[in-house]
């Protein structure tokens, strides 16, 4: 493969905005929230816009999109591969974008384990899952879904974390499997982040160390 036709690709992943805040509706000390996230596609998607507007032809139209469907509108920007015709005539998107639905469960993948699995058991991940299964209930009778002696100003759960946590994993896993077979770069825009986070000592928003797994992966 030439290296103009590898093109980076730019993961999306739905779950990851399942991941929210639920103790208050105080959010001012909240800094990673689906927001977040969302402003990093309304980036790419400002990005892909200006490709397009440069391009040889004319830009498509602009079309109103709600905000939580901005992976989709991506989707629909020309940012296919083109045909032997079309590439004589206009400019070629230079990334693929990639709305990613793998995931992978946290007592079952080696990469894991490997990064956060205990020899005597997954006592880890087996107490994560079962803080966010029970954070709203904890929540709910006046005390805090983080235990005792974790940070609570900048760790928070709900019982839809772990499938963000999972699908952030996966789609890294994934992104790096891309890499490793066909030799380009990848940007994955995932959430919770996981670079704070040790063995088994959550901190800075980080529960899993994304980076560290998938580099074991």
């Amino acid at each position: 493969m030439d290296d103009k036709d590898r093109k980076p690709a730019i993961f999306l992943q739905d779950a990851c905005y399942q991941h929210k805040f639920i103790r208050s509706r105080d959010l001012s000390a909240i800094v990673e929230r689906p927001e977040r996230l969302r402003a990093v596609t309304v980036g790419v998607s400002a990005a892909m816009a200006r490709l397009e507007a440069i391009s040889l032809r004319a830009p498509p139209k602009s079309e109103l999109v709600d905000a939580d469907d901005l992976a989709g509108a991506l989707g629909r920007l020309n940012i296919a591969p083109e045909t032997s015709q079309q590439r004589g005539n206009e400019i070629r998107a230079p990334v693929s974008i990639v709305r990613s639905n793998a995931s992978v469960n946290l007592l079952d993948d080696p990469a894991v384990k490997f990064v956060h699995g205990d020899v005597e058991g997954d006592m880890y991940l087996e107490k994560l899952r079962a803080w966010a299964r029970d954070s709203r209930d904890k929540i709910n009778d006046g005390g805090s879904e983080i235990p005792e002696g974790l940070p609570q100003g900048d760790l928070y759960l709900c019982p839809e974390s772990i499938d963000a946590i999972q699908g952030a994993v996966g789609t890294v896993c994934e992104a790096v499997d891309t890499v490793i077979a066909s030799n380009t770069r990848a940007f994955v825009a995932i959430r919770p982040p996981g670079h704070h986070c040790g063995e088994d000592t959550p901190s800075g928003f980080c529960f899993v160390n994304n980076v560290a797994v998938g580099a074991a992966h």
